[in-house]
């Protein structure tokens, strides 16, 4: 019998993530006292202002419409200005657009530029869903892998010695999930100059550029000396606004590939809604929700991470985003099993990548006390 399901849709994986989150939750349903620390998913509530502005918005019958796909004028103003005080690079509406989170932008990106076959340089560790994405597209991720002996930064010569003629792209994620590092101007740069040498499409990941603890993060916009000729920049509100569950992101770039990214959209009837576009408005004229928000992790990052070193582990980076990324150097599912025993549910990190085999990733998304609860079972 023929299957039903394409060879394309099979070979696409678990999200990993989701579920340690989703075994977490179930042992809670279950009576079991388990602290998990999964996914990335934002514990905080959405801001009362954002959230009266999306509600508002359902109750004026002009918002029960669809949507444009590009995004409201207002809206994509607003991302405008964001970029410039994000990149202090001036962008104009066309080089904006809206998507339903950060995952569906990154996925359609790779379906507008990968051909069956075409290749996109991952550096490793990555984000789970990445390799899943480029299969999804139809292309295929080629790993290069950079582990802390390299202070996780792959080099140029890594990367040329990865190309082939299939090379369409290089995925670029800074700050890291799952590492919290965050790239230097210079390296930023050297990823740039490599792409445009090689006609390759650069897109960047910045869904946690506003969560600098110890580092200061650059948005690839800030170092293309106002050509971004190939380049795309994705942004969510997931974790900057705690609107995960509206699904608002959006993408900045190269206004030819926005253009084209855009038609996808149409014809999949992919519209954020109008309600949800004007929270994001709203959410992203105002900075200071995202400070209290990183101060919020960080002080979280300060509990947590004493305890761990107090257990043996040893914090790489994480000094950016919502994660930290420890080694007890023991395999992960050690680490996994110790941490469980506690009632501590923690990612392995061989979900990130097999440089990740000996590493686990904590987020920072339990409360408060939950947090201090964990430091206190770790500690023992």
């Amino acid at each position: 019998m023929t299957p039903r399901i394409s060879a394309r849709i099979a070979a696409i994986a678990e999200s990993a993530t989701l579920a340690v989150d989703a075994k977490a939750k179930a042992l809670k349903a279950a009576g079991r006292p388990v602290i998990g620390f999964g996914a990335g998913e934002p514990d905080f509530p959405t801001p009362d202002y954002i959230v009266d502005a999306a509600a508002a918005a359902t109750k004026v019958v002009a918002n029960h419409r669809y949507s444009p796909t590009p995004g409201l004028p207002d809206l994509r103003d607003a991302i405008v200005a964001k970029t410039k005080r994000d990149s202090n690079y001036e962008i104009t509406a066309d080089q904006v657009l809206v998507t339903n989170g950060g995952k569906q932008a990154v996925y359609q990106a790779f379906a507008t530029i990968v051909n069956p076959g075409d290749e996109v340089l991952l550096p490793s560790p990555y984000w789970t869903t990445y390799p899943e994405a480029i299969k999804l597209a139809g292309g295929k991720a080629v790993e290069v892998f950079a582990d802390e002996t390299q202070n996780y930064l792959v080099t140029v010569e890594q990367l040329e010695n990865a190309r082939t003629g299939n090379t369409k792209a290089l995925l670029f994620c800074s700050p890291s999930n799952p590492t919290g590092r965050v790239h230097s101007v210079e390296e930023i740069q050297e990823c740039i100059n490599w792409s445009r040498a090689n006609n390759s499409v650069l897109i960047s990941d910045e869904c946690y550029l506003e969560f600098d603890q110890t580092a200061h993060s650059y948005s690839v916009l800030s170092q293309t000396g106002g050509d971004n000729t190939n380049i795309l920049a994705v942004h969510s509100l997931s974790k900057r606004s705690s609107m995960a569950g509206y699904r608002a992101a959006f993408m900045v770039g190269d206004s030819a590939l926005i253009a084209k990214i855009r038609e996808i959209r149409k014809h999949g009837g992919m519209m954020v809604p109008l309600p949800v576009q004007k929270a994001m408005t709203v959410a992203l004229s105002d900075d200071k929700h995202v400070a209290e928000l990183r101060a919020r992790y960080n002080s979280r990052k300060d509990v947590l991470r004493p305890a761990l070193e107090a257990a043996g582990f040893t914090i790489e980076f994480s000094n950016s985003g919502l994660y930290l990324w420890c080694t007890r150097n023991e395999d992960a599912w050690t680490s996994v099993a110790w941490l469980a025993d506690r009632g501590v549910l923690a990612t392995p990190g061989s979900f990130y990548g097999e440089l990740g085999a000996r590493h686990i990733r904590i987020a920072m998304t339990a409360t408060d006390a939950q947090i201090v609860d964990a430091a206190a079972r770790i500690k023992g």
